[in-house]
């Protein structure tokens, strides 16, 4: 469950400046999506918990790691649940799922202390668990990654009977948040390049050339090429996920940006759903928000040929 922890997916970094009142609203909604997305599941498949995890991820200096940080399990659901908290190493594969590695004498997750490991929280309630890395020795210079994962423990037999004789299979959560922990100087940049272009979609090529993960934040932009203002008179607007937005003459499309991290050292594509989907001709994609630690002003061209 990788993007309520990045899609979820451009928190630590993009909410650093903003006051808190306001971010803790953020993580509200955060929060109301993944239990309405428990909801929906319930209507139509096994019973889910209504469970959420504030924040989604945490990206942290060794120097804050190794002081107490924290998470907030909260369970909406109308039972009280019992909950296992485990800790994982973890890469991106080239497909930008979530693998999970081996503990290993290099890997950070072996020096990550947990309190509480388990707990039990009464309906309507929220526990919080808190952690620490304490290294025995040194940690090399660098990125190091582990995964917070917040299982439910088996359900009792009433529970059980419960589901069933609501006609559904009872299923048990798990919820993953990941710690991003840089040791030394950390740099975030990446390079970014239009793969390919079709009617409904464009594929964006993000290759990592710093040491930390990297986010591209801001918003994407479609015009017709001949009508194309330029990039320096083009900015990230206000409100362009609301259902209400207008788009301003003469774009044609868009929307936020993803903002799935790449890892350093490796590359990933993010993907652009294009609706309603574009005419034969030329076109502009245009770029604005940030791209690690630098400012992101791009444009790319492309054509959309006619289908044969």
């Amino acid at each position: 469950m990788l993007d309520p922890i990045f899609n979820c997916f451009n928190l630590s970094r993009r909410l650093s400046g903003v006051p808190h009142t306001l971010r803790q609203l953020f993580m509200g909604v955060l929060l109301a999506l993944t239990l309405v997305n428990s909801a929906l599941a319930q209507q139509s498949g096994p019973a889910m918990a209504e469970v959420g995890i504030s924040p989604p991820y945490l990206d942290l200096p060794m120097s804050a790691a190794q002081k107490t940080q924290s998470f907030r399990f909260f369970n909406i659901n109308g039972k009280p649940t019992n909950v296992k908290v485990s800790v994982l190493p973890w890469t991106l594969t080239a497909e930008g799922k979530v693998e999970f590695l081996a503990s290993s004498a290099e890997s950070i997750d072996q020096w990550v202390v947990v309190n509480p490991s388990r707990f039990s929280t009464e309906a309507g309630k929220s526990q919080v668990v808190r952690f620490s890395v304490r290294p025995a020795t040194e940690l090399s210079t660098g990125e190091h990654r582990f995964m917070m994962i917040f299982e439910q423990e088996d359900q009792s037999s009433e529970e059980t009977a419960d589901a069933e004789s609501e006609g559904m299979m009872q299923a048990l959560f798990r919820l993953e948040s990941a710690v991003y922990v840089q040791v030394g100087n950390s740099t975030r940049s990446a390079e970014l390049s239009l793969l390919d272009s079709m009617p409904s979609q464009l594929r964006l090529g993000l290759k990592a050339s710093g040491s930390a993960n990297t986010r591209v934040i801001g918003q994407a932009a479609i015009y017709p090429a001949a009508q194309f203002p330029g990039a320096e008179k083009t900015k990230e607007l206000p409100g362009v996920q609301n259902p209400d937005f207008v788009k301003p003459e003469p774009m044609l499309w868009t929307q936020i940006m993803p903002s799935a991290p790449v890892l350093p050292g490796s590359a990933r594509e993010l993907p652009l759903l294009i609706a309603p989907k574009l005419m034969p001709g030329r076109y502009v994609l245009d770029l604005n928000g940030t791209i690690g630690d630098a400012v992101l002003d791009r444009a790319f061209e492309f054509e959309i040929m006619p289908t044969p």
